[in-house]
């Protein structure tokens, strides 16, 4: 999921050999320009040592509105512990994004792969699943779920979400 699904497809892409079945979720194939926005922000927020602040943005972007309300308070205590070596590191994390491009190798990935997506994604909006299913090399065998109202954070919060992944990887 997310960034874990973009070192997936590289991995499935350069070693199709040791990839049988993917699972990506939350993701994209390519991160730059006005699909960098969102990473942009948070790492001025960071910059500015606001971890309140990014915390904020950060569950206000990853999860449903409803969702985000009940973890506000949580998410605001949360920040208090935050260190600047952490808000460094999250940085380090957030721009590594920046540029990152591996649509014109999703051609090589020849196992079934199995695109989840939120309609409300607001950090890796629809249109970055629909483009990795439709660049994917093996579409045919493929498939692209849509859930609809949880998030970037469908990975955590759709109540289905793992018996789908289970069902997938152990269907013939």
């Amino acid at each position: 999921a997310s960034q874990g699904g973009m070192i997936a497809m590289q991995i499935a892409a350069g070693r199709p050999d040791l990839v049988k079945k993917l699972v990506l979720g939350s993701t994209a194939a390519v991160v730059k320009g006005s699909r960098y926005t969102v990473f942009d922000n948070w790492v001025r927020i960071a910059e500015s040592g606001n971890a309140e602040a990014l915390y904020l943005d950060f569950g206000e972007n990853i999860y449903s509105k409803n969702v985000f309300e009940q973890s506000r308070e949580t998410l605001t205590e949360a920040a208090e512990t935050v260190t600047k070596e952490e808000l460094a590191r999250f940085i380090v994390f957030a721009e590594t994004m920046n540029g990152f491009d591996v649509l014109n190798d999703l051609k090589k990935i020849k196992c079934p792969v199995l695109v989840i997506c939120d309609s409300c994604d607001s950090v890796f909006v629809l249109a970055a699943a629909e483009e990795i299913f439709e660049n994917l090399g093996s579409k045919d065998i493929s498939e692209l779920y849509m859930y609809e109202g949880y998030g970037h954070a469908v990975y955590d919060t759709a109540p289905d979400f793992r018996d789908r992944m289970y069902e997938f990887f152990t269907a013939k």
